[in-house]
């Protein structure tokens, strides 16, 4: 314990040595020492403590050099973005980009040009955050700063991941992993196996997703913060077992704290206890979190009481959720609203810099001409779109018509659920024909959204078509659990939500 302690004290010195060694070498003007030491211990992530040098820091001599005034505010909002705050002065973070790009060394100008794209992404501006991302990230690669770099490839990662942009996350996180490792830091290590984990869990890259969230708590352990990232991938990979149905390895990795409840209410709703499921949802439900969580567990609640035949409990919980659902609406459209405003706030200093004034008048006449022609292209494209609509109609109905006369239509609907009666290869083909033409491309528009294997997709075309699910069973040589077991997990496949087989049949009935 003392040797550990002896060297983490070592490698802070010599951080702080070799960041005054470069300021002096790239020809910087002396820093004051508490600018440097905290500008050191962010870097090798020790917050705390760089919080509390630039507090006790506190400038107020406007007669400093402004070199030091703009270090210092450089810093500050670095521990800003750090304090996961949003960063809400774009002014002065354009003023660093501004000074950095001309004064001091280039790594200064890479970390500000940073800021600005986290300003960018704070407002929900992509384009603009993605070209300070990618300025920041040239800059840093010709500098070899490495942790900068590092740094940059997680909030490109997080971008993409916040904007949907799911394929390009994981290859970005592996960049920040191995940039990582080569720093030797082993916090951004376990933080960026963290994001891949997530990352591969929305792409359904389940054994990917399980092999990131394992290498994270395993990285985790080791650190004296342990406790901020192991608790809460642990969950998250609990979680994913539970998705497999796995769940002899979920419950080796709950333990007793209250965090595990969410995973314990599934858990026992996947092994049909219900009593017990039933409990940890309503502890859940009762336990301020997430307002979003909330709703579902609500929702959950509610339908297992169904289940159990507890109409006043059913009840209740459906009261919760129609209050929450009512709160998140609120709450979306005040979100909106702020981050609309603050689009505004950030749109006015970018017009106040720049003026652009006249070049504003010309666009605005050049958006007015756009605007008519767009008006008169939307009236010609609603005309050909009613007109694709009408034959559309009369296609379908043709090939409904075509479908319920069908000899493979009448035998299904006679003979499904006989224990004798199933289908070739060739009748399934027929059947997805048919269907398809009746339903606008159901089956095409099913294996764009997800990938189904073969026994899925015929659970989806027979539900389609009204069989039920003890019929399905038989000719599937299903058990009816089996078959009710798919419909929950094709239904989390299709909307990202838990639910019952009879919401996804009313999904697919409606899709």
């Amino acid at each position: 314990m003392l040797r550990s302690t002896l060297y983490c004290i070592a490698a802070a010195v010599a951080v702080t040595i070799v960041t005054v060694a470069a300021a002096v070498s790239c020809g910087e003007p002396r820093y004051p020492a508490q600018l440097v030491e905290a500008d050191s211990a962010m870097m090798r992530g020790d917050y705390p403590a760089a919080d509390s040098l630039l507090a006790a820091y506190a400038p107020t001599d406007s007669q400093q050099p402004r070199a030091v005034r703009m270090y210092y505010q450089l810093l500050r909002i670095g521990m800003q973005d750090k304090r996961a705050e949003p960063l809400d002065s774009f002014g002065l973070i354009r003023n660093l980009c501004d000074y950095y790009e001309t004064n001091g060394p280039k790594q200064k100008y890479a970390r500000a040009l940073l800021y600005a794209g986290i300003a960018c992404r704070d407002v929900d501006d992509m384009p603009s955050a993605l070209n300070y991302y990618l300025h920041a990230k040239s800059i840093a690669e010709e500098s070899k700063d490495m942790r900068l770099l590092s740094w940059i490839c997680c909030k490109e990662g997080d971008l993409y991941l916040h904007h949907e942009m799911y394929e390009d996350c994981p290859a970005l996180y592996r960049q920040y992993y191995t940039l990582a490792k080569q720093n030797g830091d082993t916090l951004q290590m376990a933080l960026a196996a963290f994001r891949m984990g997530r990352a591969y869990t929305i792409l359904d890259k389940a054994d990917s997703a399980v092999a990131s969230y394992k290498e994270s708590v395993s990285l985790a352990r080791c650190l004296p913060d342990s406790d901020k990232i192991v608790p809460y991938a642990k969950r998250n990979l609990i979680d994913l077992y539970i998705q497999l149905e796995d769940y002899a390895k979920a419950a080796e990795l709950m333990d007793a704290s209250g965090l595990n409840d969410d995973n314990r209410a599934y858990y026992y709703y996947g092994i049909n206890q219900l009593d017990s499921a039933a409990y940890y949802f309503e502890k859940v439900a009762n336990t301020p979190y997430n307002i979003y969580a909330e709703r579902v567990y609500w929702k959950q609640l509610a339908d297992i009481e169904v289940t159990r035949g507890n109409v006043v409990a059913a009840l209740r919980g459906y009261r919760h959720f129609t209050s929450l659902c009512d709160s998140v609406g609120k709450l979306d459209k005040d979100s909106k609203l702020k981050k609309i405003k603050a689009q505004y706030n950030y749109k006015q200093i970018e017009v106040e810099r720049d003026a652009i004034s006249k070049e504003k008048r010309r666009i605005e006449i050049l958006l007015v001409g756009l605007l008519v022609l767009l008006v008169v292209a939307s009236l010609a494209f609603w005309f050909y779109r009613k007109y694709r609509e009408r034959c559309e109609d009369i296609r379908i109905a043709h090939a409904q018509m075509e479908f319920l006369e069908s000899d493979l239509y009448m035998r299904i609907r006679m003979y499904a659920g006989k224990e004798d009666f199933r289908l070739n290869d060739d009748e399934w083909d027929e059947l997805t024909s048919h269907i398809n033409k009746v339903y606008n491309g159901f089956v095409r528009r099913l294996l764009e959204l997800v990938d189904l294997s073969e026994t899925e997709l015929r659970v989806c075309c027979l539900v389609k078509i009204g069989i039920q699910p003890a019929a399905i069973a038989t000719m599937l040589f299903k058990t009816k659990a089996a078959i009710s077991l798919i419909r929950c997990r094709m239904y989390q496949k299709l909307t990202g939500e838990k639910g019952t087989p009879k919401q996804f049949d009313e999904f697919l009935m409606n899709f």
